[in-house]
Parts: C-alpha cells; structure tokens; sequence
C-alpha cells in the first residue's frame, strides 16, 4: 500500500485558471496577497462575510466551455461553523468511498471527528456553486520545519459533489478558494492514494508535483500485533 505527497508553491502560478475577459478586475479579492483571517467554530465576534460571486464558464472533459449547456455559474466560499457537522461528516463519508480508503468510520464517528478538527487548528470552507452547497475544504496552515518564514497549507479533505465532477468545477473552486484564504507564497501540500487514480489527475492537472511516496508492508512472521482499524495517518 502506498500514498504520494503533493507539494507546490505559490511563488509559482501554482492556480493557473483565469477569469473571462473583462472580469479580471472586477474581482480584486482573489489576488493572490488577499489573507483572510478566519476565527475557529465556536468563537466570538462577527462571522466573516460571504465571498462575493465569482463567474466563470465550467469546461467539459473536452476542455470546452459551456459543457452541457451550461454556461456560466457562480461560487461562492464561507466559513463552516459545528451547526454543518452533519452535512460535513456525511460528504466525508463520500469522499472515502471515492477514495478507495480503507478508513471504516460510520457517520457518528466521523461527525465527533470533524467536531474536533473544527475545534481544533483545522478551518473548513464550504464551497456554493450557483447557490447550492457542493462541496467543502478542510485545510491547516502552517510553517515551514526548515524555514520558518515560508507558510504552508495542508489541505486533508477537498470534495466536490459528484454531479459537478469533469467539467472544470472544481479545478476553478479550487483555485479561486485557495487564492482568496491562502497565504501569499504558501507551500501547498496533500495526501493521495494510491488508490485513488483520479484524484491524483486532478491534482496534478492543478500543478502540484509528486513529493514523496510512503510504502507499507503488512509482515506476519513477526508476530507484530494487528493494525487498528483506522488511523490518524489514513487520509481522509
């Protein structure tokens, strides 16, 4: 068994999607420099305001615009709070499926998981496409163990509801997200499975470049005890 690491850098045009002509400066808090600051679930004070419509025309797997007749949507990013636990959990649950993991964690379970994420380091967008909630992003900043000065961001759960899948979606939800709250110069980096195909075309169409890869071997001659059945080192 076997995943690979993805890491990228802002510093490069890691986001390579761009707005239809004519919009480019209308939308002047997706610049790369715009930080925002997002208190944790639970917190008080005011809640951030809903990012502002993004317009942008959807790809086919052909790569041409107006896929399925569609012709332009809108996405929109806010911050999840515990009241989307549930909804959160359950699309996490999709995501293992899609994912091949072995992770066998039922609703309950992943719902006091992601109650204690959002409790803890960890921030989740929930990402609207025409006004219907499609998917999430769960994501840690951080630094840098060698340079201190260089910001990372971890992303552990990226999902996108599988009717918006291979028309671009995504890819621009992505882009358009991690512009707007990531960090300028951050040092992007995920998890992939091997058993997860797709997902790592996706990736890599996005531009993040393969890291390193973790080997596992399950050895019985050594009379080891069994493996837990899930672990924090199992992605999602």
């Amino acid at each position: 068994m076997a995943s690979t690491v993805y890491r990228s850098s802002q510093k490069e045009p890691l986001f390579p999607t761009k707005l239809p002509a004519g919009e480019e400066g209308k939308h002047s808090p997706l610049k790369p420099c715009h930080r925002t600051s997002l208190p944790h679930p639970g917190q008080t004070g005011k809640e951030p305001s809903q990012a502002r419509h993004n317009r942008f025309k959807p790809r086919g797997a052909d790569g041409n615009a107006s896929a399925n007749g569609v012709d332009e949507m809108n996405i929109e990013t806010r911050p999840a709070t515990l009241g989307d636990v549930d909804t959160l959990a359950a699309w996490n649950k999709q995501l293992i499926e899609d994912e091949g993991s072995r992770n066998p964690m039922n609703l309950q379970q992943l719902r006091d998981r992601m109650t204690g994420l959002l409790n803890g380091e960890w921030r989740a967008l929930i990402l609207s496409v025409d006004g219907e909630e499609t998917g999430y992003m769960l994501y840690k900043e951080g630094r840098d163990d060698y340079f201190p000065n260089q910001p990372t961001v971890y992303v552990r759960q990226f999902f996108m509801h599988r009717s918006k899948r291979s028309r671009g979606i995504g890819e621009t939800a992505f882009n358009l997200t991690a512009k707007k709250h990531f960090p300028k110069g951050s040092e992007l980096s995920l998890e992939v499975l091997e058993s997860n195909p797709r997902g790592r075309g996706f990736w890599e169409k996005i531009g993040l470049q393969t890291h390193c890869t973790t080997l596992k071997r399950k050895d019985t001659q050594f009379n080891l005890p069994p493996s837990p059945p899930y672990s924090r080192f199992d992605r999602p």
